[in-house]
């Protein structure tokens, strides 16, 4: 009895090459665990046409959408996304587990199938990958290039790129906070009395500084960046960050009952390389509406 399991993405795969890596690899069955098997635009791997191409070569096919392809809302997050742990104990994807492990005692080989080439953010290594190896099932990744990885060494590659992108938010915040500091310095210095400090309506819904000059309110938008070079950092207040940006000024003068003291919108703009070396540009009294500023 073999205990391997293949797997593989087939998003800008040949339909040539995935067969050749088929017969390369032993399979004799072919899972698909995508929640839909059968999208238009990609005709050469739906149900059908993937059932007809491997029965020429003896291959199985199965789809397994029921068991692995299909998320319930119950075992998602509030911004959608899978919360692995509960899916694992849902009956149906116990069940296809189940059926992957007779089909192993059956001396099947067996190759798993979704649509995504990035393994490190495909469901095939992080729901069905963890899964099997619970289970003491060795699960090998294909590659596009032909190269298999196993889980381990994909759950190493993972682990580097989360500290990676962990690293890159503390530095992102870190710039942030140092420019957030830079332009009440900066507003102190004009005259402004410096109100608040990041006021928090929910998470994505912050005001970065809440000033007051001859009494007009300003609420301040802070963008910091170490260069230009994806355009001037205020390009970043995008029509998404304004619908907030607004719905926090509503709020704020709701909550402080300032709803008859003038107030404005101003954005500040920071090119940062060092505490010697920076520019720093103001738009001010900025007509904020759902399309943009100007």
């Amino acid at each position: 009895m073999t205990s391997v399991i293949y797997t593989i993405g087939h998003h800008n795969l040949t339909f040539n090459l995935f067969i050749r890596y088929v017969r390369n690899y032993g399979v004799r069955c072919v899972v698909d665990t995508r929640e839909r098997p059968d999208i238009p635009t990609e005709p050469i791997y739906t149900s059908e046409h993937l059932s007809n191409e491997l029965s020429k070569s003896n291959v199985r096919y199965l789809s397994f959408r029921d068991e692995f392809g299909f998320i319930p809302s119950s075992c998602r997050n509030s911004k959608g996304k899978p919360i692995y742990d509960k899916v694992t104990r849902q009956e149906s994807f116990q069940s296809g587990l189940k059926r992957l492990l007779d089909g192993i005692e059956k001396g099947y080989s067996i190759m798993l199938l979704d649509n995504t080439d990035d393994l490190c953010d495909s469901k095939r290594y992080l729901l069905l990958g963890r899964a099997l190896d619970k289970l003491g099932i060795n699960v090998y990744h294909i590659v596009h290039d032909g190269t298999v990885r196993s889980q381990k060494e994909i759950a190493e590659i993972t682990s580097v790129r989360k500290k990676d992108t962990l690293e890159k938010k503390l530095k992102a915040a870190e710039l942030g906070k140092t420019g957030e500091e830079l332009a009440a310095l900066h507003l102190m210095r004009k005259g402004h009395i410096i109100l608040e400090h990041n006021w928090n309506l929910h998470k994505g819904c912050e005001i970065d500084l809440i000033t007051r000059k001859d009494g007009i309110l300003h609420f301040v938008e802070v963008k910091t960046r170490h260069s230009n070079k994806r355009g001037d950092p205020q390009m970043a207040v995008d029509a998404h960050k304004i619908r907030n940006i607004s719905k926090a000024i509503k709020e704020y003068v709701s909550r402080m009952k300032l709803e008859d003291m003038p107030y404005q919108t101003d954005i500040v703009a920071i090119i940062y390389q060092d505490e010697e070396h920076y520019t720093m540009n103001m738009d001010e009294d900025v007509k904020v509406t759902l399309s943009g500023h100007y």
